[in-house]
């Protein structure tokens, strides 16, 4: 466990990514400074001011600060997928995500949460306003305000997040101008939250999804594994590398770990420890020159550079 103060202490020192404004990128570091702010202005710890001001106010009685000593009736047990099984979830002290990640709540909470946000009960409209307000692009389709992703989603006005944490995936989608919102709560931390969140405000709108099927494994000859070994460019910055290591394909991102892709077919490979497929492009004298990373229902493709 730590201390808010002695986990600002981490990081305090080090030099910013970017001059303040200039850009976009999230930050549970920031998120935690947050929280600090919330108390200096309160006068109040943070989990406090939360229940008094937000939980209570509006009856979320099933949501709270999360905290292993104390008793929570049906509270979900968090678990992760290896490969092979799922497992418990690693332990993680909630003093450490604090303010970035540190409550539990259900789909009904949440709910009731959601309407409040079409009255003044929490804030007075202005501030709503302004905190659904874009400040800066996260993606061509998206941009973000004060902590929520604001644009387009089946081309219907969309307000977004996502989470995660050690056994748990969530996503909430907020449609304002339908007056509906979908809710995913997962209690597997690779459980593919943003694409059920997608999939089910398809449904929704009427708009095309595809059903979840269960992918077979083919084998692939070790040579043509070959081809595919190599670096491949997602973003500026961001390099893709896939090994042939045996027979067996796999692929790692900096700072990630190694996730081994099975085929699907000679070009389509998969990936269980999340939900993402890749397929491989190649040119007209069956060259590799790339490849497409499908993943929370957006195709990214990534030229080969090495």
């Amino acid at each position: 466990p730590y201390t808010p103060a002695a986990l600002v202490e981490l990081f305090r020192d080090k030099p910013l990514d970017f001059a303040p404004g200039e850009k976009f990128a999230y930050s549970n570091s920031g998120y935690h400074l947050l929280g600090l702010v919330v108390e200096k202005a309160s006068g109040v710890p943070y989990a406090k001011f939360l229940q008094d001001n937000i939980f209570a106010p509006l009856g979320m009685r099933s949501t709270g600060y999360d905290d292993s000593r104390t008793l929570v009736p049906n509270r979900a047990s968090g678990y992760v997928w290896t490969g092979q099984a799922l497992v418990n979830a690693a332990y993680l002290n909630m003093a450490i995500p604090f303010s970035a990640g540190a409550l539990y709540s259900t789909a009904e909470d949440l709910l009731t949460w959601d309407k409040a946000l079409y009255t003044e009960k929490l804030v007075p409209r202005k501030t709503l306003e302004e905190i659904f307000t874009p400040l800066k692009q996260m993606s061509p389709d998206m941009g973000y305000a004060y902590g929520w992703g604001v644009g387009k989603m089946h081309d219907h006005q969309v307000i977004w997040h996502n989470g995660g944490i050690n056994g748990f995936a969530t996503d909430i989608a907020r449609f304002p101008a339908d007056r509906a919102t979908v809710i995913v709560l997962s209690n597997n931390e690779n459980a593919p939250s943003d694409r059920i969140a997608r999939d089910l405000s398809a449904i929704l709108f009427g708009a095309p999804y595809k059903i979840p099927v269960e992918r077979k494994v083919v084998a692939v000859a070790s040579a043509t594994l070959d081809k595919y070994a190599g670096q491949y460019q997602l973003a500026p910055g961001l390099v893709l590398t896939i090994t042939n290591d045996g027979g067996k394909l796999s692929a790692s991102a900096p700072g990630q770990p190694v996730v081994e892709m099975l085929p699907s077919s000679e070009t389509e490979f998969f990936l269980k420890v999340v939900d993402a497929q890749v397929t491989f492009v190649t040119d007209a004298q069956g060259r590799v020159t790339g490849l497409v990373l499908h993943q929370g229902g957006r195709d990214t493709p990534a030229k080969k550079i090495k």
